[in-house]
């Protein structure tokens, strides 16, 4: 209302109820406050009209309730008037009784509120200090704030607040028309309505509740009842009666676990699953849940065959379950989506392996705060349920009200139902109830004795019937256990055992059913009792702990190990795609021994990228020794993946296991002096063909120049670098998907040398004293910077004419004391960076425009670059900020701001969408860390049709503290929690200012192509002969590239036993965009000469063949129906190697490839033909994919290669290729290559020359009709004679000739006919065809010689001449 809702809008928001009766009677409540409150609106003086719309519905409504409630009133009124003084004298009763059992309970639970203060206390402070891994215990609530916008209720809408958008930019204006604000009649209006919908939320999920056991409420549905008999009075029967009578019948299911994160020693946690294993054994009824596979692993992999028989036994038998199973609990926050699939996927590897298992129930219980990809992505694993913890405060303490903690999630707006699953919030944290923690301090949590049980069981119950009014079944789950817990399992389930034993002794006592549990059984009863539940879609984000901690700065905590983890996320892909296409293709090139070392070192990659997506790890929130472990270990996985990388590029570009050139990943260092060459191989890891500029730090020389692996002069630009001899080398390279291409540095004189870029120098004073405005610029765009700052001003679109103001700013928020690397609590608003002084230093070339800045004061460089080229590279605006060590209380921001009046309105990606996120209008005083959200790798802000976007390589804090701008967090060091992050960083960005369409239509793949950028090899130096000749210079596996919305998000090998192939294709785009519905994947496409053998869909995770997973369904508002039943999903597995994915859908396979023969030799000496090998190798030469076919392109080569002074026209190369591909297989093999050698210019069958003919004839048959009409063998004899131009009397003639039926035109068989006739001797006279053409013998015969001169069906004209042509290449073999 603050923004100018109509209130028809309001009505329409606060009315999305859910389904059926829910939905009129929300619309009867709304519309009946609105008719009571509006008048008295209009009487305050509000400038804003009503809706015609909503006053008539209101009217309507109105009149028609009067009528039915005086009806009801008449005939109750009597009935009434009869019970009123028996009713009253009864409540009186009662409220008496209700006072004495309020004292007795306040009497009982006065020293337990005491100790739960202490512990509250002293938990924070352990809290502080050991990184939020202490039990958050609940004290007294503060008020209710406004709720999470990003996590707000589909149906039914949230009764307590008014309804925030999942897409507030379209709910901001819901009204075409001009609208005025009344802040204080709405209000009053919003107040009253709140209230009222208190009540009836109440009176509706009562009757929802009566409704499913027959009943109804007169009062609410306005219908006619049957009266039931009143139940009859509970009878208290001995001591032990119901210890609250009007308590209603409980399941109470205890789920054991532990929580080992990753400040838990190893040590403990050995201590921890030995206990565990032990005491389980000894009692059937005791069970445990573990979610950590990491950590398990590593204990089982010591244990003998008995430990390990002993464990699969507990898992078969249900006391033992894995829940999640990832190897870690991912953080959901700062998680991109490879990392978080990669280490699902290794944990789920584990169990299938080991136990047979697939989890069921996902277990988020740590994480700093929910994402709907999680929901997402946990319900393409195939879970069945999650359990997620940490939401906003005053949220949780909503939910609990509305009974909202359990729900149905719908993770992605673009899948919908797809994406689904069953959510339950845990009301209390993930720790035992407060008094039974019986590992932690015993004067809390004494031990339970025969003298005290009863005591204690009555504690419990008043919790667990407390607990259990915030759910909507009579079931309750009930966590026990909490941080490094079951140390001594025995410990805490003996005492455990002595309170189950009593409770369920005396059930009508407590009306509670008590049993340990895993969190399959919960979720079963919970499916079981069939109930209808809301749907939830959106993030519940931020996370906040109270009113003043909000957990955002971790989003920003340790930048440079969110950095490093993006570092090995890319080169661990490379690696493992170079691995698959070099074991399958090359596995004869290296010994087995190899290919088995390689593996387990990608293996550790893996296992370490799943580490370091903990939810203690990549968010920061760990200490500077752990933080330093985890940088520590990162770079080495980083640095052992690199070496698989080389091994494996390497081996591709072997013509054999001989002769392997050894490359070294390029890590920046400088190169030089050179003298004579250096070999650079450039690496694709994506499936598109990629052409970027690449750089090389280069010692600076002036003869320096690059060539591609044809020997063609490639443009290169020198930019020298500040305060060194040194400089970057740009240029331009052109890489196949999933390939590789070599490019060579040279030393020497040429025509086209490096050129040296433009440089000059500028000084910039934040006092305005600098020198005029300057520009960088391509063809495209123009960017104008700030004389005084030195910082961008303007984006100049050439091709619109269009300026978009976008001002940089570097500024800083000032820590409190009070500040962590998990909350951020600045002091106030972020101030400029002051009395900064600069040297700017633009560099102006043919490839490459930039501008560097180097702050003088501070640690702190930043790069604005343009590059030469066509959309989308002449789009993209690359900034590269350079962070050293800041002062200590920190927080370094930049901010890209435009004009655009965005309404509090911006947009960040939660690892797989983009979600809008609000800067809150409904609370002006929300703190400024409450309005700070995750950007994973992708944010935005727009206005009308123009968007500024922003990609980056690695997470952080993101905000819009002010309209149309862009905040980011770069660094923070702060004094306490031991958080100073001393390590210089480089922080890449990638900015697009355009319009929307383009942004969508290219930031999907710019964001890839900037995450995983392409992989520089180097070689040592050598001269470009010996490499030529000893190496293959280029590596092109994927015959059919993927489209531009498609990525291959995984390309590895499962296990180094087998040759199944783990692929995943991600569709990137999503709902709205502007691309084609669906996408089509040809599958063995990829893989080039590799055979696919088999495929098998799977679930993202890999553990589960789609076509057999079952997940439990559930009910919700949002598709109302009967119970709905486990179903099994069918996959249609006829058509997989023609993959379709639509927006955001990823499908998962795991392929059985086989390698092909690329080589074919004997070991006997006496069977070896030389003239054979010899064509074979050249044959080698050619094949630049060495996938064991030449294609078109190759064949092009080898055909001007080998003899560049003939002419081969573009209709002579497609003419040769057809009859050269005698399988029609879309290639050329070795043996139709060497068949051609043997048959020495002469057909070897009617068939082969039938075939070379039918290849001349469909050459020349431009217009593709079946004919050849009199133009087309104008341009055959034009192809074939050069520069002789046709008679078009003989073309005519020649027609005429072959022309068998009369109608002007060639068939395929007139053509053939005609062929076979002029091969004759010349002395036959053909009297048939002379005669049809009605000439003569001797003109036939004088026709005939000039077509053979023309070699119109020469047999010894082109095949005679590539027969040459190869003649001539053995020789230079030879």
């Amino acid at each position: 209302t603050s923004q100018g809702h109509s209130y028809s809008s309001l009505a329409r928001v606060v009315c999305v109820c859910g389904m059926g009766r829910t939905v009129l009677l929300g619309l009867w409540v709304v519309f009946l406050v609105l008719a009571l409150c509006l008048p008295g609106r209009a009487q305050e003086g509000c400038d804003e009209p009503a809706s015609g719309w909503a006053m008539d519905e209101m009217e309507a409504l109105k009149t028609r309730h009067q009528q039915r409630m005086q009806g009801l009133e008449e005939e109750e009124k009597n009935e009434e008037e009869e019970k009123r003084e028996e009713k009253e004298e009864e409540r009186r009763e009662e409220e008496i009784e209700e006072e004495e059992r309020e004292e007795r309970k306040e009497e009982e639970h006065k020293e337990k509120e005491e100790e739960q203060t202490k512990e509250k206390e002293e938990g924070e402070e352990q809290h502080r200090r050991t990184a939020s891994h202490t039990t958050e215990e609940e004290g007294e609530k503060a008020p209710v704030p406004t709720a999470s916008p990003s996590a707000v209720p589909m149906y039914p809408a949230n009764p307590i607040k008014p309804v925030k958008p999942s897409e507030p930019a379209k709910v901001v204006n819901a009204s075409t028309e001009p609208m005025q604000a009344c802040p204080q009649n709405a209000t009053q209006l919003l107040k009253a309505l709140e209230k009222l919908l208190l009540k009836k939320h109440r009176q509706v999920r009562e009757a929802l509740e009566e409704a499913e056991e027959g009943k109804c409420d007169p009062e609410i549905y306005m219908d006619e009842c049957e009266e039931e008999e009143e139940p009859p009075p509970i009878v208290e029967e001995g001591e032990l009666g119901p210890f609250h009578p009007d308590w209603q019948h409980m399941n109470v299911f205890i789920v054991p676990h532990t929580h080992d994160g990753a400040l838990s020693s190893y040590g403990k946690v050995a201590a921890i699953c030995s206990s565990v294993v032990d005491t389980l054994s000894h009692n059937k009824k005791r069970t445990f849940n573990w979610a950590q596979i990491g950590p398990f692993a590593s204990w089982y992999a010591i244990q003998n065959n008995t430990r390990r028989d002993q464990v699969k036994k507990l898992v078969t038998e249900g006391q033992l379950e894995f829940v999640e199973g990832g190897w870690v609990m991912p953080d959901e926050t700062v998680v991109n989506l490879p990392g978080l699939v990669n280490q699902m996927t290794v944990g789920h590897d584990f169990l299938l392996k080991h136990f047979g298992v697939r989890p069921r129930i996902g277990w988020q219980v740590d994480s700093f705060g929910s994402v709907g990809a999680t929901a997402s992505l946990f319900a393409q694993f195939g879970f069945d349920a999650l359990v997620n913890n940490r939401i906003e405060f005053d949220l949780k303490d909503l939910y609990k009200q509305q009974q909202h903690l359990e729900f149905v999630w719908r993770g992605s707006r673009t899948l919908g139902k797809d994406t689904e699953i069953f959510t339950h919030t845990l009301d209390s944290h993930f720790s035992s109830p407060v008094g039974f923690d019986f590992e932690g301090d015993s004067k809390v949590n004494a031990p339970i004795t025969d003298d005290n049980v009863r005591d204690r069981a009555d504690i419990f119950a008043e919790e667990c019937h407390k607990r259990g009014a915030w759910f909507r079944t009579p079931n309750l789950l009930v966590p026990f256990g909490g941080v490094s817990r079951f140390v001594n399992a025995e410990t805490m389930f003996a005492n455990m055992d002595k309170l189950l034993a009593f409770v369920n002794a005396n059930k009508d006592r407590y009306n509670i059913t008590i049993k340990y549990a895993t969190a399959s059984e919960y979720f079963d009863a919970v499916h079981n009792a069939n109930k209808v539940w809301p749907v939830f879609e959106g993030d519940f984000l931020p996370y906040a702990t109270d009113a003043d901690s909000y957990w955002t700065g971790l989003y920003s905590s340790r930048p440079a190990l969110k950095g490093f983890s993006r570092m090995q996320d890319a080169v661990q892909r490379s690696a493992e795609t170079a691995y698959v296409l070099a074991r399958t293709l090359r596995r004869s090139h290296s010994k087995e021994e190899k290919w088995i070392q390689n593996f387990g070192s990608l293996r550790t990659g893996r296992t370490v990228q799943g580490l370091v997506q903990n939810y203690d790890a990549i968010t920061g929130v760990s200490g500077r020794d752990v933080v330093k472990d985890y940088t520590r270990i990162v770079r080495e996985a980083t640095a052992t993946a690199a070496t698989v990388l080389e091994d494996s590029v390497s081996l591709l570009l072997a013509p054999d296991g001989d002769r392997v050139p050894q490359l070294t990943v390029y890590a920046n260092a400088t190169l030089g002096p050179i003298v004579d060459t250096v070999p650079v191989v450039v690496y694709n890891p994506l499936g598109w063909e990629r052409t970027r500029y690449v750089w090389l730090v280069i010692t600076q020389q002036s003869d320096l120049h690059v060539t591609d692996a044809s020997g063609r002069p490639v443009t290169a630009q020198l930019i020298p670098l500040v305060g060194s001899d040194t400089c970057k080398l740009f240029f331009e390279v052109h890489v196949p998907a999933l390939g590789a291409a070599t490019y060579f540095v040279h030393a020497g004189t040429s025509d086209y040398p490096a050129r040296l870029a433009e440089s000059e120098r500028i000084e910039t004073y934040c006092d305005g004293e600098g020198e005029e405005e300057f520009s960088i610029e391509n063809a495209l765009l123009r960017l104008s910077f700030e004389a005084n700052t030195g910082l961008i001003k303007n984006v100049h679109d050439k091709r619109t004419g269009r300026d978009t103001p976008v001002i940089q700013r570097f500024r800083n928020y000032h820590a409190t004391a009070r500040e962590a690397y998990n909350v951020f609590r600045p002091e106030g608003p972020a101030s400029l960076l002051s009395n900064e002084t600069s040297v700017v230093y633009v560099h102006r070339g043919p490839l490459v425009q930039e501008v560097k800045q180097v702050f003088l004061a501070k640690q702190l460089n930043h790069t604005i670059r343009l590059y030469h080229g066509p959309e989308p590279m002449g789009l993209l605006i690359e900034v590269v900020h350079e962070v050293g060590p800041m002062s200590t209380d920190t927080q370094l921001v930049t901010t890209w701001a435009t004009s655009w009046p965005t309404m509090g309105v911006f947009y960040t990606d939660n690892g797989q969408e983009m979600r809008a996120r609000l800067r809150d209008p409904h609370v002006p005083d929300r703190p400024i860390a409450a309005n700070v959200f995750p950007h994973i790798t992708t944010s935005y802000v727009e206005h009308t049709s123009q968007r500024l976007t922003v990609l980056s390589r690695q997470s952080m804090a993101a905000s819009s503290q002010v309209d149309g701008a862009l905040e980011f967090m770069l660094q923070r060091n702060l004094a306490g929690d031991d958080n100073s992050d001393t390590t210089w960083m480089s922080i890449p960005f990638l900015l697009m200012v355009g319009t929307s369409q383009e942004s969508d239509t290219h930031r999907h793949r710019a964001m890839m192509e900037h995450n995983f950028p392409l992989m520089k090899l180097v070689g040592a130096e050598t001269t470009i002969h010996d490499w030529v000749r000893s190496y293959n210079l280029t590596f092109a596996p994927v015959a059919e590239a993927l489209p531009d919305t498609v990525d291959l998000l995984t390309l590895q090998m499962r296990d180094k036993d087998t040759e199944d192939v783990y692929v995943r294709l991600a569709h990137l785009a999503e709902a709205g965009e502007d691309v084609p519905a669906l996408a089509t994947v040809h599958l063995p496409g990829i893989f080039g000469g590799a055979r696919v053998t088999a495929v098998r869909e799977k679930t993202l995770s890999m553990n589960t063949d789609k076509s057999t997973l079952d997940r439990l369904a559930w009910r919700s508002y949002a598709t109302p129906k009967d119970r709905i039943h486990a179903k099994r999903q069918s996959v249609d597995l006829s058509s997989l190697t023609d993959i379709q994915l639509g927006p955001q859908q990823i499908r998962s396979f795991v392929l059985e490839l086989s390698s092909p023969a690329l080589s074919v030799s004997s070991t006997a000496e006496e069977d070896v033909d030389p003239m054979r090998e010899a064509i074979r190798q050249l044959y080698n030469v050619f094949d630049a994919d060495h996938d064991g076919m030449l294609v078109k392109d190759e064949v092009r080569n080898l055909l001007r290669t080998v003899d560049p002074e003939v002419q081969w026209t573009d209709a002579m190369l497609d003419h040769t290729f057809r009859y050269l591909d005698a399988d029609a297989s879309g290639g050329v093999s070795f043996d139709e290559l060497w068949d051609l050698y043997e048959a020495n210019g002469e057909f070897r069958t009617d068939e082969d020359k039938r075939r070379f003919v039918e290849s001349t004839f469909r050459t020349f048959d431009t217009d593709s009709d079946g004919y050849l009409n009199v133009n087309e063998v104008i341009e055959m004899l034009r192809q074939l004679e050069g520069d002789v131009t046709p008679d078009e009397e003989i073309i005519r003639m020649i027609v005429n000739f072959a022309d068998t039926d009369g109608d002007g035109l060639l068939d395929p068989d007139e053509f053939f006919t005609a062929y076979e006739h002029v091969e004759e001797e010349e002395d036959q006279p053909n009297t048939h065809v002379a005669s049809h053409a009605e000439i003569g013998p001797a003109e036939a015969k004088g026709m005939r010689a000039r077509l053979e001169e023309r070699k119109l069906f020469a047999t010894t004209g082109a095949r005679l001449h590539l027969r040459m042509a190869l003649d001539q290449i053995v020789s230079h073999v030879h």
